[in-house]
């Protein structure tokens, strides 16, 4: 009988890469908005839902914070500055003559000394930039914001039809797909007050499912209609 570790290796094993993907992306950061969040801020990737940021990111580096970046590299200095340590303290218990090599281990010394007085300085510096929120990983174009209705509906149905053409969706497209594309254009309230308008006139169609079947974030990125009592996950168009 397997023990519970082999049953997990093999059910690993026989995943595709894809889920893999996911599975590590899960893991490395929680949620779903987190990881786009950091693969927008890395690499300018937009994404609507898990597939379509794993097709993305597949051949990329996971993203790795700045605080982590700056833990690292203070490990760095830290364990060379013991190995240096080490060193010299085995060439003081030699004579120059038994350790031709301690005139550089000395220099070496005070180099890195130097060169950790640098790191500390600028994680210190890194460390209260990012408190204050100055720290902006990648300049990014300011977003188009939608201003009216109709302009509304023109991009709904051009983001529509491209991601049912790109996703092979069957006409039934998420919800919470096209309202991650839209993205920051439009706030929450007006992109659920438009939608149901868009509804109300025929031009989609909305439909329920079974919601067991989708995460707690995209059942969030859908809609509820308050007058129904209805969460909508998935729309048609007319």
């Amino acid at each position: 009988m397997l023990r519970s570790h082999e049953l997990t290796i093999t059910h690993i094993l026989f995943m595709d890469e894809g889920q893999v993907i996911k599975k590590e992306l899960q893991e490395r950061f929680g949620n779903f908005n987190a990881a786009r969040n950091a693969y927008k801020e890395t690499y300018g990737i937009t994404a609507g839902g898990w597939d379509t940021l794993v097709a993305k990111v597949q051949n990329l580096s996971i993203p790795i914070p700045i605080k982590e970046r700056v833990q690292t590299l203070e490990g760095t200095v830290k364990v060379l500055s013991e190995t240096l340590q080490q060193l010299e303290a085995k060439v003081t218990t030699k004579s120059e003559a038994e350790c031709p090599m301690s005139n550089h281990v000395n220099f070496l010394s005070e180099t890195l000394q130097r060169l950790e007085e640098s790191i500390n300085v600028l994680s210190e510096t890194l460390r209260q930039s990012l408190d204050r929120g100055e720290i902006i990983q990648k300049s990014e174009k300011p977003v188009k914001k939608i201003s009216s209705y109709e302009e509304f509906k023109e991009v709904v149905l051009e983001v529509y039809e491209r991601l049912n053409y790109d996703y092979n969706y069957n006409s039934f497209v998420p919800i919470y797909v096209i309202r991650r594309d839209i993205g920051e254009r439009v706030t929450r309230s007006q992109f659920k007050e438009w939608m149901l308008k868009i509804r109300l006139e025929r031009i989609l169609s909305f439909y329920i499912c079974d919601n067991r079947t989708l995460t707690q974030e995209e059942i969030q990125d859908s809609i509820y209609d308050d007058n129904l009592g209805t969460q909508y996950f998935f729309t048609q168009k007319n």
